[in-house]
């Protein structure tokens, strides 16, 4: 038997017509081929909506949550913020009186002494500036602070008198007080030992250095050295004005205008 020889489709569908042509083979392979890329096209399009549907709700979620919780958490605290800013705001322009503060019954504070009865010589809030004369007035008696020609310093009555003006210096930052005596240079408001007040010292030295403080108040606190430390000027057990451990005692500084003095006397206005 001989052998077979090699098939030429194209051929033997022309010869035998009840064949397909090889040619429907081809386009029938190109078809399904075209059908399966179509149907996987689609499938890649659904899904791609599919994710893209998904997305859109998974935003829409995040804003409504997003909206809740600023609704129910964020929004009441602003409201809150503003409010009490509102109510800071009329604090402020409509203030109220200020509480009494009592100490509790445990406690004791020591009585603060009432400010004197004032003056026309005597405003007790001045600020001691150097090269300006004042009247330091004492808070418990409302006496000032006096010279005397053998050097004490005490305390009496206001008479518009020269030795109870006293002129403020300074010297490596602390505040000294002088008084010229007639036909004398100035002397030094300082303390000797015991630290009881005079006014003998040629000069400002380290018993002749103050500290004065503003109180919140009227008056002022005022201090003498003590080594690295501040003593309050006040009153010994005697009654002498001293450098002592603690006082209550605030002092008045009241600034001497030569012109209104003169004029207060003219009128007939006498000291306390």
């Amino acid at each position: 038997m001989p052998p077979p020889r090699n098939r030429n489709p194209q051929l033997e569908s022309l010869l035998n017509p009840t064949h397909p042509p090889a040619y429907a083979t081809f386009e029938d392979q190109s078809e399904s081929r075209g059908a399966t890329s179509v149907d996987e096209r689609g499938y890649t399009s659904e899904q791609t909506i599919q994710y893209y549907r998904t997305l859109r709700c998974a935003i829409f979620a995040t804003v409504a949550i997003a909206f809740m919780y600023f609704c129910t958490i964020s929004l009441p605290v602003l409201f809150k913020q503003l409010r009490s800013h509102q109510d800071h705001n009329w604090d402020r322009n409509h203030t109220a009186p200020a509480p009494i503060v009592t100490c509790p019954p445990c406690l004791t504070c020591p009585p603060e002494a009432p400010p004197p009865p004032p003056s026309p010589f005597q405003k007790f809030n001045d600020v001691p500036q150097p090269g300006s004369t004042y009247i330091l007035t004492d808070s418990e008696t409302g006496l000032v602070i006096t010279y005397s020609n053998t050097g004490e310093v005490t305390l009496t009555r206001y008479r518009s008198s020269p030795d109870q003006q006293w002129t403020c210096r300074e010297q490596d930052g602390w505040l000294g007080f002088s008084i010229t005596p007639p036909g004398r240079s100035a002397v030094y408001l300082g303390f000797m030992n015991p630290p009881t007040l005079r006014c003998t010292a040629p000069r400002i030295q380290f018993n002749e250095m103050f500290s004065v403080v503003k109180r919140a108040g009227w008056g002022f606190r005022v201090y003498l050295r003590d080594g690295q430390a501040l003593r309050p000027l006040g009153k010994d057990a005697d009654g002498n004005l001293a450098r002592v451990g603690a006082s209550n005692i605030w002092w008045g500084f009241t600034r001497v205008d030569w012109a209104s003095d003169q004029d207060a006397q003219k009128e007939g206005l006498d000291g306390v």
